[in-house]
């Protein structure tokens, strides 16, 4: 093998065994730190304008995919309507492989207890 080839092979290969690290780093802090993943989730459903969430207790497995959410509350406000959604208890179940596949319908149960919904219109 040329000089050339060879060392390029070698920083390809230095690239790419990086690249796997941080994949298994990363995937090792969603399977251990879950008050990282249940801060992630609630920015990301309370980023839109005037929106707001709240996520008391997140519990989730990834083997088979099993979802606990305790005392879910979301909210959105607009010079229009307030509108307001509490849950007590969530639950939701399904495949894992189908969620990362993009395959319908990835969650085969979802149960919701204390489900309370409120729109109040100010125009």
């Amino acid at each position: 093998m040329k000089k050339a080839l060879r060392r390029t092979l070698k920083i390809a290969g230095l690239v790419l065994g990086a690249l796997i690290l941080l994949l298994l780093a990363a995937v090792l802090l969603v399977m251990f730190d879950k008050p990282l993943v249940r801060n992630f989730i609630q920015g990301r459903l309370g980023a839109g304008e005037g929106a707001e969430a709240r996520i008391g207790r997140l519990d989730y497995e990834l083997f088979p995919l099993r979802v606990t959410v305790e005392s879910l509350e979301l909210g959105r406000e607009d010079a229009f309507e307030k509108m307001d959604v509490s849950i007590g208890r969530l639950e939701a179940s399904g495949s894992l492989w189908k969620l990362l596949r993009g395959v319908k319908p990835a969650l085969t149960a979802i149960e919701a207890d204390g489900l309370a919904f409120r729109l109040e219109q100010k125009a």
